[in-house]
């Protein structure tokens, strides 16, 4: 009874939230029709390896990166460069994109970057390219391919947030969603975590409240 009471006392607060994540996500669903990522960027192996290689493959897959995490990706790139890879998967030229796309789901990352470990300075060129830059030619559709591909995960789609003492529980779930551009809170755009959230104080029940929550991750 008292959560019913609760409710229809804070009807109009409640329905104005609604109506706000409502808008909030319509507005979200039509900026990504709109806009689609892609997810998948070549590269050269020596530009894959630098911030601005990672930063370019990012905001083609719409992934906001911290540039502490930007840093830390190329760097990573930079030290696996040489080393024997996770696995190795044989393909041609005909199916090169459908292997790329198949591996970057089968890995859960959100975007990938994919070098010609053979010739480090040079950007491989798929066959379906409408256009090749200058002195390279597109992979041919039978050839055999060995390229390297890394998969990039940045930030789960889900978060599950749980907490509490001896006389109140918190819990949350949230999605993924992007943050726009924030004057001081993120003033290059984030990737955020918005969600619902439920606090339950055991000894007082009428403090007890449930809401929306928003976390920026830093």
């Amino acid at each position: 009874m008292y959560i019913l009471a609760w409710i229809d006392n804070h009807a109009r607060a409640l329905l104005g939230i609604a109506l706000a994540v409502i808008i909030l996500l319509t507005g979200i669903l039509i900026w990504d029709r709109a806009h689609p990522p892609v997810p998948i960027t070549l590269e050269s192996q020596e530009q894959a390896a630098t911030p601005t290689g990672v930063e370019r493959a990012a905001n083609a897959a719409q992934v906001p990166l911290s540039p502490t995490q930007v840093a830390a990706i190329a760097q990573k790139i930079k030290e696996e460069k040489d080393k024997v890879p996770d696995a190795v998967v044989q393909t041609t030229g005909t199916k090169l994109e459908e292997t790329i796309q198949a591996e970057l789901k089968k890995s859960g990352g959100q975007f990938a970057v994919v070098t010609d470990p053979k010739h480090p300075a040079s950007v491989p060129v798929l066959p379906s390219a409408s256009a090749a830059p200058a002195k390279a030619e597109p992979i041919a559709p039978a050839a055999p391919v060995i390229l390297n591909q890394y998969n990039i995960k940045a930030y789960p789609e889900r978060l599950f947030q749980i907490g509490g003492s001896y006389q109140e529980v918190f819990a949350a779930y949230s999605w993924k969603v992007s943050v726009p551009k924030v004057p001081i809170i993120a003033p290059h755009g984030n990737i955020g975590y918005l969600g619902v959230y439920g606090h339950a104080n055991l000894d007082r029940p009428e403090h007890s409240r449930i809401g929306i929550i928003l976390t920026i991750p830093h």
